[in-house]
């Protein structure tokens, strides 16, 4: 198995619509599923996980589109619809001749997980981060009760966030020695101990935590960045903060004092995911043609409870795929 990983789930069975999360690899699957798949019509969902403008300024987005387009080209029954996570990401891919939407892929999130429980606050704040240079963990240095949930990253950068924030509470046990991966709930637990929540980076996609955050009520301290985790925040559930340390600990102190409701910020959070949710819908029926009868047999709650059991894989053989195929078909 390579080290890319992405997701390969099915979001409906009739018609045939899945979705696949891009990391960083080159998105081959997509071509191996439309080939196995042949005459049998199908729509490719693309949630992304770092940032297309990134991609874009990197010189790597357009040739991957290119190359989709022309796998996809001679199989106009396979439709793709990339799922950029802000509204900038999705004109960029459209003006680039593949259709689009904005549809953060925090919309996929648990909200039966990641959910408000009233416990008692141990942690002034709560960063849930590998431990790698983009994510700029040291700028929670000033923060004097700062949880870390991390279980890996790389081990040079490890060893600079162990001397530069030892004050720090470390969830998954030291980073030094094989930290524990915690279960959803319990990172959860760990969230509602927390008075704020933490977004560091300068550069990535939605920041699956950063909606995690919200779901549990948290408001949250973002620096500065591209990649779409903003379109989930507003004047009255984050501050936005210059990359510096101070900034960023008075900036979660200040929140933390204002003692903003948890339910209203997880009531805003859904509101806005449902919204891209339906949105997704209506562009999938649009993708359908006017004849299909959406209503019976796409029901929007349903299949974005379903994508719980969505598979994790590595780069897969031709057997593989077709298994997983198989298998997630099987499930609805």
């Amino acid at each position: 198995m390579s080290e890319s990983k992405y997701f390969v789930g099915l979001v409906s069975r009739d018609p045939l619509v899945l979705r696949f999360f891009w990391f960083n690899q080159d998105m081959q699957e997509i071509k191996l599923a439309s080939d196995l798949l042949g005459s049998e019509p199908a729509i490719f969902l693309v949630s992304n996980g770092w940032s297309l403008i990134g991609r874009y300024r990197q010189g790597t987005l357009l040739p991957l589109i290119e190359r989709l387009k022309h796998d996809l080209g001679e199989r106009p029954h396979h439709r793709l619809l990339l799922l950029g996570n802000d509204e900038a990401e999705s004109q960029l891919c459209n003006a680039m001749g593949v259709q689009s939407l904005c549809s953060s892929h925090n919309i996929w999130l648990d909200s039966d997980v990641f959910k408000i429980t009233g416990a008692q606050k141990k942690y002034d704040a709560v960063y849930n981060s590998q431990f790698i240079r983009h994510k700029r963990c040291e700028l929670v240095e000033k923060v004097s009760n700062i949880c870390f949930i991390s279980a890996s990253g790389d081990a040079e950068y490890i060893a600079e966030i162990w001397k530069a924030v030892s004050h720090a509470k470390f969830a998954n046990g030291s980073p030094l020695e094989n930290p524990r991966r915690l279960p959803p709930r319990e990172v959860n637990e760990i969230y509602n101990q927390s008075a704020v929540g933490l977004c560091l980076s300068w550069m990535e996609g939605g920041m699956l935590s950063a909606g995690e955050y919200l779901l549990a009520g948290l408001p949250v301290v973002s620096t500065h960045n591209i990649g779409g985790r903003d379109v989930l925040f507003d004047d009255y559930n984050s501050i936005a903060v210059p990359a510096d340390s101070q900034s960023v600990a008075n900036a979660a102190a200040d929140l933390a004092k204002l003692r903003r409701d948890p339910y209203r910020i997880r009531a805003n959070a859904l509101s806005r995911m449902w919204r891209m949710r339906a949105d997704l819908c209506a562009k999938v029926f649009e993708m359908m043609g006017d004849d299909w009868d959406a209503r019976q047999r796409f029901d929007a709650e349903r299949i974005f409870l379903d994508l719980r059991a969505t598979l994790p894989v590595g780069s897969p053989s031709k057997e593989e795929m077709a298994g997983i195929l198989e298998t997630n078909r099987g499930q609805t």
